[in-house]
Formats: structure tokens, C-alpha cells, sequence
């Protein structure tokens, strides 16, 4: 069903400005590996776990925390996550991140112990733990390159959503030739704000379909990334076959630069 729902979408009028004379983006020489910027001590047994060591080792499920249900964000996400990155807590009002951490942990922030499982989890600090979200679009991209990874997946958990509005809903406004500094002056004044505030001032956002699939939009600072369904890679193929290699499902590119 994802397969087919995302094949409709990429052929709808919002995924025109994917396309064009565009291609998927070079990750390049981007760093998959996320540094915290002046970090501070993080208290004893209160550093993030591997996601995959939590589930293997320590007795907690997909689910038991933050990571919702359904096969899609285990299987293709959670499940196969060697690394401990910290990632939306669903609903959250604050919009914050979280991940797993000892049982001893002493500072959980608003997090909590899990039953039948020797884990926690907390509610991550910028400077203490890896934030998903501190993530470039080109280096999140590498990470989920790295790890093999559903790269729309990543985008979703790592950056605030814009409320309020869908990229079939802006889209229009952001035509392929045209100068981004243009497009914003065109956007209606009831978004103009939200959007003209992200690009000047951030933080990274992921514009969201109204079906939750690709094509989705991201701004990262003055550059605008669009995201569509891999159909060389996801036509013909059965879930199960699609889930061997998840960084193949969804392409992303950079469609506008500059503000």
C-alpha cells in the first residue's frame, strides 16, 4: 500500500518541481557523523544506547517508548539503527527529542524507566546528547546512506513539521526557474511568516504532505529540498524486498538555493 500511495503522489502537481533538470542530490563529502557543538558532561548512565543494542540486549521492543507502531517504523527504522541519535518524541508540545538510556539514569528530563526492560528513556539536551536534528539535509542524508535507512523516515523523526500547511498547499508557489527570494514574496500572507521566518532564522523543517508520503519539502536554511518515491528502485518489488536496502526508497533534491 506505501508503494502504491507513493506512486500516486509522485505523479501528482506537487511533485512537478521535484523533477525538471534536477537530480538527486551528492552528499558529497558531508559528514554522517554528528558532533555536538561545545558539549557539556552528560550524567553517569545517561548516555543515549544504540537503539539496535536496547532491543538485542536490554529487553525493551520497538514501541515500548517513542517510536510509534507499525511495521514500517520498526522494520525499516528503529529496528536496524546501530547508533544513538536522538529523534522526535511523537506529539510532543515542546517538540523534543528523546532516546534510550540506562535504568540508573538519574536525569531522564521528563522521560521515564520501562517495564520489563533494564533501559529508559529521556528527553535529550542539545549539548549533551546527538540531536537528529542538528543534522544538515546533506549530512542526514549521509548518515542514512551510512546505516541504510528509509531517508523520508529520517527527515520525518529528525525535523519539526510546519503546522498548518501541506506542500500540496505550496508547492504552487515555488515554480521551478525562479529565484526563492521571489517565491517567498508570492507565498500568501497567512504563510509568508512561518516560511520567511524558517528561512532567515531556522530551525530545519519539514514541510509535510497531507498523507504523511513523499513528495514532502525541507528547508534547511536558504535551500529548499524536495523528496520523491525511487521508482527505478520500488516498481515491481514486494515490501520484503523493498525493506532489504530502505536508502533506495526515496530520493531527495535540491530544488531552490538562496534567499
Amino acid at each position: 500500500a506505501r508503494l502504491a500511495l507513493l506512486g500516486l503522489l509522485a505523479a501528482s502537481p506537487a511533485a512537478a518541481l521535484r523533477r525538471s533538470d534536477c537530480s538527486a542530490i551528492d552528499v558529497g563529502d558531508a559528514d554522517a557523523d554528528l558532533v555536538i557543538e561545545n558539549p557539556i558532561p552528560v550524567e553517569p548512565g545517561c548516555q543515549c544506547l544504540e537503539y539496535t543494542e536496547v532491543y538485542e540486549n536490554h529487553g525493551a521492543r520497538c514501541g515500548s517508548a517513542n517510536e510509534g507502531h507499525g511495521w514500517e517504523t520498526c522494520e525499516l527504522f528503529y529496528r536496524r539503527m546501530e547508533d544513538n541519535l536522538c529523534w522526535n518524541i511523537p506529539g510532543d508540545a515542546e517538540q523534543g527529542q528523546w532516546c534510550y538510556v540506562s535504568q540508573d539514569c538519574q536525569a531522564l528530563n521528563g522521560g521515564a524507566p520501562l517495564r520489563k526492560a533494564s533501559v529508559a528513556w529521556k528527553r535529550c539536551s542539545p549539548r549533551k546528547d546527538r540531536m537528529s536534528r542538528a543534522h544538515t539535509v546533506k549530512s542526514l542524508t549521509a548518515w542514512a546512506k551510512k546505516h541504510d535507512m528509509d531517508l523520508g523516515m529520517a527527515f520525518s523523526m529528525a525535523y519539526q513539521a510546519l503546522e498548518g500547511i501541506t506542500w500540496e498547499q505550496l508547492a504552487p508557489y515555488f515554480p521551478d526557474g525562479t529565484a526563492m527570494v521571489d517565491d517567498l514574496r508570492a507565498v500568501p500572507d497567512q504563510w509568508k511568516s512561518k516560511i520567511e521566518g524558517i528561512v532567515h532564522s531556522g530551525p530545519n523543517t519539514i514541510i509535510r504532505s497531507s498523507t504523511g508520503r513523499a513528495p514532502e519539502a525541507i528547508i534547511d536554511k536558504h535551500d529548499l529540498y524536495v523528496t520523491a518515491e525511487n521508482t527505478e528502485w520500488t516498481r515491481g518489488k514486494r515490501k520484503n524486498e523493498v525493506a532489504a536496502h530502505p536508502f533506495q526508497m526515496t530520493e531527495v533534491t535540491l530544488v531552490k538555493t538562496g534567499a
